[in-house]
């Protein structure tokens, strides 16, 4: 059922309950919407919430297979004057994934977002490529320990930050060949991916381990239930990030994120003779046209090699 956040107060949108099922099994719109986010990540599940609740605040919470192509049109019309374009695509991606859903397992009888066209999006890879000279000022601005390693682990290894928060003392693999270590890497899709990085990144991920093969490699400083060690969220690592970008004097610090660092692998390997294939299964991405714009269990390269110790 999806949950709306307004203010400090949780709002519950009441689904349709006379609506059928049609093919999904679905017989409210708090059941359809449970189905289209089956087997999503936790963080795209939260943004998609987050975006659904702006759209049900507008139209003050119609129900799905009332909504008309109007109303979508008028909603992304009122976001236009609120917010970037980025967001405002995202949002509206969303809103026509969940009708394009609805639509093909029969729960809405029209799919209205499909005549709705996403606002152009500026392509602004080339604007957050950050320097290899600012990632190096970054690197030694960090705090040494935790947050060093959690700047070096997001550019060496390329890692997506909630990749890298979700490092655990398990996912270090030692390498017996003399080429430092790998870390399996739980990604985008629910995929593991392993991703050979340099012995001094290694070595220094390997100080933060506890015994317990569950521990979280990058923790706060509050505890978990039972005094257990928790994680830094996603938000604690950008925060680390920017501070660390701010300490280097750098002039757009605080636009900087820790996406930027895994743009700036990209770009920094392909420029230091990384093969695009390699940056491709390095990062993740299922696509190599995503690389482009900008290998095994045990694998023999990486591109986080080209990028020092």
């Amino acid at each position: 059922m999806l949950e709306r956040a307004q203010g400090a107060e949780v709002v519950e949108v009441v689904p349709m309950a006379e609506a059928g099922r049609g093919l999904s099994g679905a017989d409210t719109d708090g059941r359809l919407i449970g189905l289209w986010l089956h087997g999503k990540s936790a963080a795209t599940v939260e943004a998609y919430r987050s975006d659904l609740s702006k759209f049900v605040d507008f139209t003050e919470g119609k129900p799905l297979r009332a909504v008309t192509l109007a109303d979508v049109q008028e909603f992304a019309d009122f976001i236009s004057g609120l917010l970037a374009p980025a967001s405002q695509a995202r949002i509206l991606a969303a809103l026509k994934s969940l009708f394009a859903f609805g639509h093909q397992v029969g729960y809405l009888p029209f799919d209205v977002g499909r005549p709705v066209k996403l606002p152009p999006r500026r392509d602004e890879r080339a604007e957050r490529i950050l320097s290899a000279d600012d990632v190096h000022a970054m690197i030694a601005h960090a705090k040494r320990g935790r947050d060093r390693a959690l700047v070096r682990a997001l550019y060496i290894g390329g890692l997506r930050v909630t990749e890298t928060v979700d490092l655990r003392t398990r996912d270090l693999v030692r390498r017996d060949d003399g080429r430092g270590g790998q870390l399996a890497v739980f990604g985008k899709g629910s995929k593991t991916r392993p991703v050979l990085v340099p012995a001094g990144l290694f070595e220094e991920l390997s100080a933060l381990a506890l015994a317990d093969a569950e521990a979280p490699l990058f923790r706060s400083q509050k505890m978990g239930p039972e005094g257990a060690p928790r994680p830094i969220t996603a938000r604690q690592a950008e925060r680390v990030v920017k501070a660390a970008a701010k300490k280097a004097g750098l002039k757009n610090a605080s636009e900087v994120s820790p996406h930027w660092l895994r743009h700036a692998h990209a770009s920094h390997a392909m420029d230091r003779g990384a093969k695009i294939h390699l940056v491709q299964a390095t990062l993740g991405h299922s696509d190599i046209s995503t690389t482009g714009r900008y290998l095994h269990a045990r694998p023999d390269e990486s591109s986080a090699l080209y990028l020092g110790s």
